[in-house]
């Protein structure tokens, strides 16, 4: 199943924008949303269910010319995806 933020990871790609000029891209279109927040979206582990992210949709439908209606409905059963830090690998140092 497609998220809204695997939508929006391919959209940017696909115009050949990196997070953070999709970010400048989508201030000039009044979303107030920096790069790192960007990417926290595209990986789902934002819920952009809430209403505060209701002009990000205007914003991304327009830009990406995408199907409001099918991009809302997406929107709504995109759920947060935990970062799973299980297979994460850190650093152990011994002390003599």
């Amino acid at each position: 199943m497609s998220t809204f933020g695997k939508i929006l990871a391919d959209g940017r790609r696909n115009l050949g924008l990196s997070q953070k000029e999709f970010a400048q891209l989508l201030q000039q279109h009044s979303v107030n949303i920096d790069y790192k927040h960007l990417a926290k979206i595209e990986n789902n582990r934002l819920d952009i269910k809430a209403p505060i992210y209701d002009n990000l949709i205007d914003a991304v439908t327009e830009i990406l010319e995408l199907d409001i209606d099918e991009l809302k409905r997406i929107r709504s059963l995109t759920e947060i995806e935990e970062l799973d830090g299980s297979g994460a690998m850190f650093p152990v140092y011994w002390k003599d």
